[in-house]
């Protein structure tokens, strides 16, 4: 029996968890300190959020929220978040950023022109939806409130 991707991720996430219960802070230190973690919560963050649209896909991708604020609060990792992937030249922040913006972009990009059925918004204003926005703030926020981190106020700024 093959097991889904998006499976494999909800038991990679699952798998997660019980390590931050049962370790507790350590695996969060052991987790942000580690350049490979913190990059690699890149590819399946976005996956979830362009494929994903069940309700069952909106709770795992606010869980991944929940665990990339864990990190952040481990001021090792936050080099890490502005790490450019050689492949596309983004970041994990770049794509927090995106994501925490993109419906207010398009709605300012578009100004009056926005018709009725014709929105191209990737959130609603569901209960899990604006959770994901607190959640993609709250990251921003914790990188940016790191003194020793221009790169973070740098690319917010911008």
């Amino acid at each position: 029996m093959q097991i889904s991707g998006h499976m494999q991720f909800s038991i990679a996430m699952d798998a997660i968890w019980n390590l931050v219960e049962v370790v507790g802070q350590k695996a969060v230190e052991s987790m942000a300190s580690d350049q490979a973690v913190v990059v690699a919560l890149r590819k399946p963050f976005e996956t979830v959020i362009k494929k994903g649209y069940k309700l069952d896909d909106k709770c795992l991708r606010n869980e991944l929220a929940i665990l990339m604020n864990y990190v952040i609060i481990e001021k090792k990792s936050h080099e890490f978040f502005f790490e450019k992937d050689p492949q596309d030249g983004r970041s994990l922040m770049d794509t927090i950023m995106h994501y925490a913006t993109v419906d207010e972009i398009y709605s300012l990009e578009q100004g009056d022109n926005i018709h009725p059925g014709q929105e191209k918004y990737v959130f609603t204003t569901t209960d899990e939806d604006i959770e994901l926005k607190k959640l993609l703030w709250t990251t921003i926020l914790y990188s940016g409130r790191d003194a020793d981190c221009a790169t973070a106020h740098k690319e917010i700024m911008e």
